[in-house]
């Protein structure tokens, strides 16, 4: 289990309650701002924008974490295609650290159809990076 107030609560608590909250959190969204795409690239640029991710558990978990989140936001506001660009992908494979720069090239798989990666397999990878670092 994990400790109340350490990462893996909030983890938890991001991950466990945010879909079904999502309905709530759009409309309430939708009141205040009124235009979606400025929520949606909100939620690209934190995982977008921003120096390189470091090569420790805690960085590469919270980047994971943060990755999740985004995704489940996009997903359930029909978004999903913005994961998978050229550019949201080039974007975040550059923020990673190096050595898992050069690892994620030989891993992740493509699909047999497809010639570029997916959102999802990219966020995978890094999770299991994350598990494997000390």
């Amino acid at each position: 289990m994990y400790r109340k107030g350490s990462r893996g609560d909030k983890a938890s608590f991001d991950c466990n309650s945010a879909v079904p909250r999502y309905e709530t959190s759009y409309g309430n969204t939708d009141n205040w701002f009124g235009q979606k795409h400025i929520v949606v690239k909100t939620h690209l640029d934190s995982i977008t924008d921003g120096p390189p991710v470091k090569l420790d558990k805690n960085s590469l978990v919270t980047f994971v974490t943060d990755l999740t989140n985004c995704q489940i936001v996009m997903e359930a506001w029909n978004f999903a295609s913005e994961l998978n660009s050229s550019q949201t992908l080039k974007s975040v494979f550059k923020r990673l650290p190096v050595p898992l720069q050069r690892k994620c090239v030989g891993r992740v798989d493509l699909e047999a159809d497809e010639h570029f990666a997916k959102f999802n397999q990219l966020v995978k990878f890094v999770k299991e990076s994350a598990m494997r670092t000390n």
